[in-house]
């Protein structure tokens, strides 16, 4: 009988000390967003805009909190947030570039939690990204057991961006109806998205004014214009803009001569003429068949006096 209460005595202590443990492994329970907060300082131009090659440095401004760390306990106390002394810092675009891959930049860097306002430094070499203004900089914290996550958004802009060459090339001309594409060929590096105009006459307002959202795939922005008869036909002007979010430039602005052929023939605005009048004015052709047989009989009654004189 002893010896069972020996058994269950044991059994009680050793689950004791292994939730005296566990509790003890990670302070207090995991650390939550609650436990700290932490500031990221403007680069040297004041801005979140980053380029070349940048040393970001990440400051943790407070240990305090409820949760994994004891309430009110500052980060030189005790708690879990000391316990917090891996960093693993990592890049991604949200979907304006290519780079949409998680990226790690600096794995496993020390942090010192012991420090009042302790601080790590982040390296990035932007030129590695390409130009746009949807990055999110995210920090993961690592205390042996669970992670933190906490991120920002950034701008990576290194390079103005390149204008758009056009197609098609200036004064092309259009002579049938159509759904014309028009191209821009742009620095994929350094674009994210592009927009775009056409007017007829060089118009900037108004019925022949448009403005298409082009389609933007790699290095290429393109749009359609419909050109559907003669009642379409004239100069129409056209430019793409190309953009890194941050940064826009233009092309040069080219035209297009559309001159679709109308149902006379001709430009949709020409007079038709009669068809039973299709000579030039002025001609022998408009003289009327009775004039015709008046002066025939005149010259002949002539002839015929002048040969009675002289014979």
């Amino acid at each position: 009988m002893r010896s069972k209460s020996y058994i269950w005595f044991g059994a009680l202590l050793l689950l004791s000390l292994f939730s005296i443990s566990f509790i003890s492994a990670d302070g207090i329970g995991p650390l939550t967003d609650a436990n700290f907060t932490y500031s990221i300082p403007a680069n040297d131009n004041g801005y979140n805009t980053l380029n070349g090659y940048k040393v970001i440095n990440v400051s943790v401004v407070n240990g305090t909190g409820s949760g994994g760390c004891n309430a009110g306990a500052a980060l030189t106390g005790a708690g879990a947030c000391n316990n917090y002394s891996r960093v693993w810092a990592y890049i991604k675009s949200a979907g304006a570039t290519a780079n949409t891959t998680l990226t790690l930049i600096n794995g496993s860097l020390n942090f010192n939690p012991n420090l009042i306002g302790g601080n790590i430094s982040v390296s990035i070499n932007t030129t590695w990204f390409e130009d746009g203004a949807d990055y999110n900089l995210t920090l993961s914290w690592f205390n042996g057991t669970n992670y933190w996550n906490v991120s920002r958004t950034i701008v990576i802009d290194n390079a103005g961006v390149p204008a758009p060459t056009l197609t098609p090339a200036n004064r092309f001309e259009i002579n049938s109806a159509t759904n014309r594409t028009f191209n821009g060929s742009v620095g994929d590096a350094n674009t994210t998205s592009c927009t775009a105009t056409i007017a007829r006459g060089g118009a900037s307002s108004g019925s022949d004014y448009f403005t298409p959202t082009p389609t933007y795939s790699a290095a290429d922005c393109s749009f359609y214009k419909n050109f559907a008869s003669s009642l379409d036909n004239g100069e129409w002007y056209f430019k793409i803009t190309a953009s890194d979010g941050t940064n826009t430039t233009a092309s040069t602005t080219n035209i297009v001569l559309v001159n679709i052929p109308g149902s006379s023939g001709g430009l949709p605005y020409e007079a038709d003429y009669d068809e039973e009048d299709t000579s030039t004015p002025g001609s022998f052709s408009n003289v009327n068949s009775s004039t015709w047989i008046i002066v025939t009989v005149i010259i002949i009654a002539i002839l015929v006096v002048l040969w009675l004189i002289f014979m």
